[in-house]
């Protein structure tokens, strides 16, 4: 397994509503794969403990979030 696709836990954005979509990979192969997609709207109970893991993120931004900023 590569070591980037043993670090990558997904990618996170935002939209102009506020919504944040975490697309989650898996790191069982070479290459990651997609394995799901979440999201949160504002209202969400835990969108600002979320949006805190992810530190700041523009409308339209993807961040690569890993798995220790989730540990």
């Amino acid at each position: 397994m590569s070591r980037r696709a043993h670090h990558l836990f997904g990618v996170a954005s935002i939209d102009a509503a506020g919504t944040i979509r975490l697309r989650l990979v898996s790191q069982r192969s070479e290459s990651p794969q997609p394995c799901g997609e979440l999201c949160f709207e504002r209202s969400h109970p835990g969108y600002a403990a979320l949006l805190e893991q992810i530190g700041q993120i523009a409308v339209g931004e993807e961040k690569i979030i890993r798995p220790e900023k989730f540990a």
